[in-house]
Parts: structure tokens; C-alpha cells; sequence
């Protein structure tokens, strides 16, 4: 969407907005009361790299000349946070000398892109060294197949973004070209390193600028799937040629998304997934097309300046929600391009950012919103005043240098609470912490969309349990980015206005507020006046840091410092440790389904009611506390239900329970966060009545039996709902004792094996050696696992087995050791106690010493509360003991 927009938003936005006129240096102080606070006890989702894609209008600018030459740690070293490189239109649609044609961007890939008798004189010789630039720097390409040739299409239209928007007569005309160039790319490049790469179906393939058949939007957006297909097919006949699979393709569609197109994007999800009218592969007949990623473009239409329509979360969820729908569960979902369409002079933005210190904390705000949205990538323009090669770093380029050392670490919960001083200032942030290193890295931004703000804040930055990894001292390196550390634009804008440049010194296509100021200068005097100032510049965009040795008191560590207007600090603590343990919560976001589904890995469900517990995404309540998911009660009519995690194993010591909890209309009858099986009595938190999400807790959990069962339980009318996210549990302490494990029974496989039968009841004698409170049964297979078992401990009956103390839920068998847990029962030393198991079916190989007694029983759904009588004695003793 880069060319059009010079005509299209000049002329209709400018009426929305006023022009700022200067810019805003000095500063100004508000007196604010704003914390933000990070729990470095908190484990969350793993923070990943969203800066790693940048994109190339045409390759022949960056990627040829311009690459040649260069270091092959050029980006790596500048730029190590950049992976891929999109080449937009790379594949077709306008050549030098066609009408409306770009001399700078010639497209088609053919010796003679003109000649219509001939059309397999493919040249692909210019992309191809492209892409040994881009691969030499260590980075993957991301190949957007773009438009049709012109001399593939009758009566070609060339439209806003130079490029032909018709649709190729022949198909398989079009099928050969696009196989023939990955033929040649795997020859050249190696199927190894060509599967590693990714492809993209045109860009905003619903934008009228870019495919339009002339006809109708209907027919538009079928002859777009038709092209969608037959470049997939393509694509997946290459590989498979060169031995690899259909499956290594990686490939995917850009929509425009955030604004309306042609016709509705959703519709392409729909014809990929197989679903619909048009479900079917217009190449294979087959229903459905491959794809593994769905990206859009996301733009403000000036600084600040909301476009209006979707926000950038629901721009991409309206993507993943229909993705869902049609079982599409497991697909990336990226921006392709965006940010900033025009600088307030009404030109477009040469890169769509500005150097502003507005874009730094619009980044660092940005890359929390990210990963609040489980967005993948964020591409870029341009990261420099030359776009990539040399020149002045921007500010956004900082923060995805300092952004990119947070990948990997898992997120720290952070809370915001108090007033800026400027009631237009956002003050937050983004944590992570990586156990392996023992360091926390954090950003927090001052952002505010008004272009001029002025106001600085001071806000309190609060870490609570932490605790030195050694010594007494934590390492705390800070990064400052504003108008006076890392930037060179107040400077440069100092000596415009010295210089006496006005908007007519400015190329009328490009603002003046555009990061890359060579390409928007008019004057070659001016140029050269650039130029000349060019290392000073440099040595005002260079990013430096601090470092100092801070003590932590009482686990907890306050920072302070003056965060500028459009000002972002960032953190990297090292040596420093969790007071508390980890969490222990498996899946506690609701996300590793990448899904809605109705019953979330790691949870489970017990309760008449077992419908009633689901994760949804945005819908139905709002959207989750953080992430793409979230967990819910609810049911159309009456229903109880209770969602639950069981642990064993736990080091005995105190433990704490939260959650994010919302409940819009409360009325939910009986519904509580619990605690229970933990060696005390069930401690319970009824969910509040809350339209916000509100983080709950249980504290000084006393776990002295090793184990314990955390859940949320709903006893509610029908209609009633309450949703619950990023739910922690975690020892108080990092490193609560563990229990001295003592065993009663037969603890070592032993040398013989047999096929065990099922539908018998066994019992094994075992005596406790001392006193114990046993939270678990344990069960022994060698091999062969297969079906169930259910265990249980019973008392003595003069040599016999007698009354059930305590059953564990029924255990899906696998090959070693099965744990049940049971609760909590006391067995008194020198006692005989027996221990009973009941397998589903014959086939697990159990091993075994003497004795054990047995009897016919058929597979119950629970174990019987006082033993058969008329048990036979065997020859052995299997491999199963009780345990605290």
C-alpha cells in the first residue's frame, strides 16, 4: 500500500487533522504517582522477537547494487534482531517501458517481458542474486509472488501500485512460470535452504490497487483463489520434484484487513479451509488449499492519529477468529507492512515512520501490544536515514535492538496503578525473565498520541521477589531512549530550521517528517548540508548505557527513573534470582491449544456439568487479561462444573494461588478459586462481581503432604458466566523443603515379568517401616502398557485385605512407573496395610517378587469399599508401593 497512499490519504484525511507546525524540544514535568510493578514470581507466555521482518517495495533498490560489497555481519551486526526479508511484488506485474510502468521497479522476470508469442523466456537472474544478498547476511527470504506478468494478461491494467491488477489468461500458463522459478531457486540455492524460506500470494489481495479484474469484485475475488491455488500447486510440484515434501512449503496471504477492501477477506480463509461456496482448489478439485500464515497491514494515518476502523488486535483477530472457525488452528499471523502513513504536512512518510522520539515509545508500546495479542511479526519499511545501508539509526530501530534481547525470556506479570501527571500520558510496560541466566530485562515507555506532548513522568518501577542469585547486590544496565540519548532528530531539526528549509525544500512526494531525510530533501545544496553533518548525526544516535550495583531489600527492588516525553527506559538486571518458585501451573494463559476448545491442555474437568467449562478467544466477554484466550463458566441452563490442575510431588512449605477473574453480571450462585488436598482444609475465594479483570489470590497455602489440587468450581444458574486467565501457583519460597520420600511396598522392579490379566483384583501385603502419610500409589509396567488401572489401600483383616482407607482416580497405564493420588491417609509404623489394583484389560507386563494374593472382579468404576473374601495366593509380589 505504499505508492497509493501519497494520493489517496493527502487528499482525503488532511480535513481530519490540524498541522503541527514545530516541534516540541523543551521540556516540561508533571507531577505523577504512577507504579509499575513486576512479580518476578509470575511465569508467563515466552516472549519472541516481533521485530523480525523487514520489507522492500522493490528489490532492485536494497537488494542489489546497494547489497553488493557489504559485510555478511552487516545486519547482524546493526540489525541482529531482523530475520526475513520480504520482496514485495517480486515475481510480475510491470516492466520498464510499459505505460504506468516504474522504471525503478521492474518486475517481470523474462528476457523479453514485452514479447506476448513468447512466454517461457524466463531471466531469473536479478531476484536470484537478491536473494544470495539476502541469504549471505544470514537471513531467510520471504518471497511475495506478487502480481501477473504483463505480457501474461489481455489489455493489462496497471493500477495505483504500478502493477498490473489483471489476472493471467492462462493459469497454467501462470502455474509454469512460478514452477520454473522455484525449479530454478532449489537448483541454485538447494532444497535445504529454499524450504527454509517462506512465500506470500500478492500483498492486500483484496485491495482493488492491486488485483482487479474489471469486472465485478465477485469475480475478482474468485480469479484471486484460482491465483492463490495455482501458485501453491506450483510451489508444492517443486518441491516434491526435488524430494522434499508438499507440507515444506511455507505460505500465506497478505490482506489489507485493517480497512475495507474490494470485497471480504474473510471469504479467502473460507475458500483455503475447504469451506463454503467457494471451498473448493481451483488446480486440484480438491477441497481446500495449503497455507500456514495470514498477515494484513496495519497503518495511523499521521502520529498518533488513529485511522479509524479495527484497532491492530482486532484487526488480526478477525483474521484468527474465521481462521478457527474453519479448524484453521495452527497458522502464524503477522503486519506485512504499516505504522505511520503521513507526516502532518500531509506527504507520505518515505519509510511510514518518523525519527520523532514518538516512535520509540509507540515501538515499545507497540511490542507489548504484540505480545498482549499473540502477534507474531510487525515488518518495517526502513531502519535507517539509508533505509538499511548505512546512515542514522532511528529511534525504532533502538527499541528493536533492545526489544530483541528480551526473546526467550518468560514474561513477568506487570500491574500499572496511580495518575500521570498528564492525564494523555500512558505509562507501561513489558518484563521478562530468564531463569537460565539469572537476568530480568523490562521497558517501560512514556507514550502519548498527542505529537507535541511535552510532559515527562517519574514513575516508581517496583520488583517484587527478588533476591540476588549471589552476594547481596543486584547489576542493573539501563537503556534511554528520548529526544536527548540515542536520537539525532531534534538536532537535525535545529538546523533545518537554521538552514531556512520550508516545506518547498521538500520533495512534494515525501515529508519532511520522514526518518529517511536524504530521500526528502529537494536541494542537492541541502543534500550535501546533510551529508556534511551526517557523523554528527551518528554520534547523537548512538545508544549507550549505564550500570550500576543495587542492593535488594526485604525481595523487593524500586527503581525511579525521569522518563521524557515519548521517552522509553529499559532495563537489564542480571544476577537475580525468584524468592519465590516457578509456576507450576501447565497452560495457565489458555493458549497452547491455539484454539477455543472444550477442554484446555492441562486442565481438567470433573462435575455433572462438564460442558460447561470452555476457552474462547474475544468473543462472548471481551477479550482475555493477556493473550488470545481465555477459560469460562458458562451454560445455557443450570450447571455445575469444576476446573482443576492436581499436583504431587510438591517440596512441603508455603504456596500462593492467583488468577484474573471477570464476571459482568455476578449472580453466579456458588463459584470460588480453591485450594484443597494439600494436607489442610480446602481454602476457597468466591469470584467476585467484576466488569474488569481483577487478579485474585490465596496465600500461605501450608502444603505438608506433598500435593495439592487447585481449581475453579461453579454451582450457577443458567446464563451466569465468569472467565479466568493467567493463573499462577508457586512455592512462596525458591527452595522449600522437600519431604524425605519414604516408600511402603515394593519399591524396585523386580527380576521376574508376566503378562498380567485384567478384571482381578490384587492385593499386595506391604508394612509400614515407620510412621507416614501417603499421598500416592505407585505401580510398576516393564512394557507392553495398555489400558487402565484403578488403585486403592486397604487395611488388614487377620491376613487378608479389609476395608478401603483411600482410592486414586483411575490412571491411563504407560511403561514405568503409573502414580495415583489418593488423599492424604496415615500409616501407623509395623502396620500391614494392602495394596490393591484392578487393571482394564490383559497386556501390560508387570514384574514381580513374592507374595500376592488375587481374585476374579470385574473392572469397577470404583473399587469396593470392603475387599472380596476368597482371594487365591500367587507366587509374587508386584512392583507398587504407597508413598508420602
Amino acid at each position: 500500500m505504499k505508492k497509493k497512499l501519497i494520493l489517496l490519504f493527502c487528499s482525503v484525511l488532511v480535513c481530519f487533522f490540524s498541522l503541527v507546525t514545530s516541534e516540541t524540544l523543551n521540556k516540561a514535568y508533571a507531577a505523577g504517582n504512577v507504579t509499575v510493578s513486576f512479580d518476578l514470581s509470575s511465569d508467563g507466555q515466552t516472549l519472541s522477537n516481533k521485530f523480525s521482518d523487514v520489507n522492500v517495495w522493490g528489490y532492485n533498490d536494497e537488494w542489489l547494487d546497494k547489497a553488493t560489497g557489504q559485510p555478511a555481519n552487516y545486519f547482524s551486526t546493526n540489525y541482529p534482531f531482523v530475520e526475513k526479508v520480504q520482496l514485495m511484488a517480486a515475481t510480475g506485474g510491470c516492466y520498464d517501458g510499459f505505460p504506468g510502468c516504474s522504471s525503478f521497479y521492474p518486475r517481470d522476470l523474462f528476457i523479453d517481458p514485452s514479447d506476448t508469442t513468447n512466454p517461457a523466456d524466463y531471466d531469473f537472474s536479478k531476484l536470484i542474486t537478491a536473494l544470495h544478498h539476502v541469504v549471505n547476511q544470514g537471513l531467510k527470504p520471504v518471497i511475495k509472488t506478487g502480481n501477473v506478468p504483463v505480457k501474461y494478461s489481455t489489455n493489462p491494467t496497471i493500477g495505483g501500485m504500478a502493477n498490473n491488477t489483471k489476472f493471467p489468461d492462462d493459469y497454467d500458463v501462470y502455474y509454469n512460470y512460478i514452477k520454473a522459478l522455484a525449479d530454478e531457486l532449489i537448483t541454485e540455492f538447494g532444497m535445504n535452504e529454499v524450504k527454509s524460506w517462506s512465500w506470500g500470494v500478492g500483498t492486500e489481495f483484496e485491495n482493488k490497487d492491486w488485483f482487479d479484474d474489471k469486472i465485478s469484485a465477485n469475480t475478482t475475488k474468485i480469479s484471486y483463489f484460482k491465483l492463490y491455488d495455482y501458485t501453491v500447486a506450483a510451489l508444492e510440484a517443486a518441491y516434491v520434484q526435488a524430494g522434499a515434501a508438499a507440507s515444506d512449503v511455507i505460505v500465506g496471504a497478505h490482506s489489507l484487513a485493517f480497512a475495507a477492501g474490494y470485497w471480504n477477506e474473510e471469504e479467502f480463509i473460507d475458500h483455503v479451509a475447504g469451506v463454503g461456496t467457494y471451498g473448493v482448489n481451483y488446480k486440484t478439485g480438491l477441497n481446500g488449499t495449503q497455507i500456514d500464515y495470514l498477515t494484513a497491514s496495519y497503518y495511523d494515518s499521521r502520529p498518533g492519529v488513529f485511522y479509524g476502523g479495527k484497532t491492530l488486535a482486532d484487526t488480526i483477530n478477525s483474521l484468527r477468529n474465521r481462521a478457527n472457525a474453519n479448524g484453521l488452528t495452527n497458522l502464524k499471523y503477522g503486519i506485512d507492512e504499516g505504522r505511520i502513513f503521513s507526516g502532518f504536512d500531509n506527504k507520505a512518510l518515505y519509510s511510514r515512520i518518523v525519527a520523532h522520539s514518538f516512535q520509540a515509545s509507540s515501538d515499545a508500546r507497540l511490542f507489548k501490544v504484540m505480545h498482549d495479542s499473540n502477534i507474531d511479526w510487525f515488518s518495517t519499511w526502513g531502519l535507517s536515514t539509508e533505509i538499511f545501508w548505512g546512515g542514522v539509526p532511528s529511534v525504532g530501530t533502538h527499541i528493536a535492538n533492545l526489544a530483541y534481547k528480551m526473546a526467550g525470556d518468560k514474561r513477568v506479570e506487570g500491574i500499572v496503578s496511580g495518575s500521570p501527571g498528564n492525564s494523555g500520558n500512558e505509562i507501561n510496560g513489558i518484563a521478562g525473565y530468564n531463569s537460565s541466566t539469572d537476568t530480568m530485562h523490562f521497558m517501560v515507555y512514556n507514550y502519548n498520541s498527542n505529537f507535541n506532548a511535552s510532559t515527562s513522568e517519574t514513575p516508581a518501577i517496583s520488583i517484587s521477589n527478588i533476591i540476588p542469585a549471589s552476594g547481596s547486590t543486584v547489576t542493573v544496565k539501563q537503556w534511554v531512549v528520548d529526544d536527548t540519548h540515542g536520537n539525532f532528530w531534534p538536532q537535525w531539526w535545529t538546523d533545518q530550521t537554521n538552514r531556512g528549509l520550508t516545506d518547498s525544500s521538500y520533495s512534494p512526494n515525501w515529508s519532511k517528517y520522514s526518518l529517511e531525510v536524504p530521500k526528502a530533501l529537494k536541494d542537492p545544496a541541502d543534500l550535501t548540508y546533510w551529508y556534511s553533518r551526517e557523523n554528527a548525526y551518528k554520534a547523537l544516535a548512538t545508544l549507550s548505557s549505564t550500570t550500576s550495583e543495587v542492593a535488594v531489600t526485604g525481595n523487593s527492588l524500586t527503581l525511579n527513573p525521569e522518563i521524557a516525553h515519548h521517552g522509553v527506559v529499559f532495563y537489564e538486571i542480571s544476577n537475580a534470582k525468584r524468592a519465590t518458585g516457578p509456576n507450576l501451573i501447565t497452560n495457565p494463559g489458555f493458549e497452547d491449544d491455539g484454539a477455543a476448545v472444550s477442554s484446555p491442555v492441562g486442565w481438567s474437568t470433573s462435575g455433572a456439568d462438564a460442558d460447561a467449562d470452555y476457552t474462547e478467544g474475544v468473543s462472548g466477554s471481551g477479550a482475555p487479561h493477556t493473550g488470545s484466550y481465555k477459560l469460562g463458566h458458562w451454560k445455557g441452563t443450570d450447571y455445575k462444573v469444576y476446573t482443576y490442575q492436581t499436583f504431587s510431588g510438591l517440596p512441603n512449605g508455603l504456596y500462593t494461588l492467583k488468577a484474573w477473574v471477570k464476571s459482568d453480571l455476578g449472580n453466579l450462585r456458588t463459584a470460588y478459586m480453591e485450594a484443597k488436598d494439600y494436607g489442610g482444609t480446602s481454602l476457597k475465594y468466591t469470584i467476585p462481581k467484576t466488569s474488569v479483570w481483577k487478579q485474585i489470590s490465596i496465600e500461605n497455602i501450608n502444603v505438608t503432604n506433598g500435593q495439592a489440587t487447585i481449581g475453579f468450581y461453579s454451582d450457577s444458574p443458567a446464563n451466569s458466566w465468569y472467565m479466568v486467565d493467567d493463573v499462577r501457583f508457586y512455592a512462596n519460597s525458591a527452595s522449600p523443603t522437600l519431604p524425605t520420600p519414604i516408600h511402603v511396598g515394593l519399591d524396585a522392579p523386580g527380576a521376574s515379568t508376566e503378562t498380567a490379566a485384567g478384571n482381578n483384583f490384587v492385593a499386595t501385603k506391604a508394612i509400614a517401616g515407620q510412621n507416614v502419610t501417603a499421598t500416592n500409589l505407585n505401580l510398576y509396567v516393564a512394557s507392553g502398557a495398555v489400558g487402565k488401572v484403578r488403585m486403592a489401600l486397604y487395611s488388614d483383616n487377620n491376613g487378608n485385605p479389609g476395608t478401603m482407607l483411600s482410592e486414586s482416580p483411575e490412571v491411563t497405564l504407560t511403561n514405568g512407573w503409573n502414580k495415583g493420588m489418593i488423599p492424604s491417609t496415615t500409616l501407623t509404623e509395623n502396620t500391614p496395610y494392602w495394596l490393591v489394583f484392578i487393571l482394564s484389560q490383559m497386556g501390560s507386563v508387570l514384574t514381580y517378587k513374592p507374595p500376592v494374593q488375587y481374585i476374579s472382579y470385574s473392572y469397577p468404576a470404583s473399587l469396593p469399599a470392603t475387599a472380596p473374601v476368597g482371594l487365591t495366593s500367587s507366587g509374587g509380589t508386584y512392583a507398587f508401593y504407597a508413598s508420602n
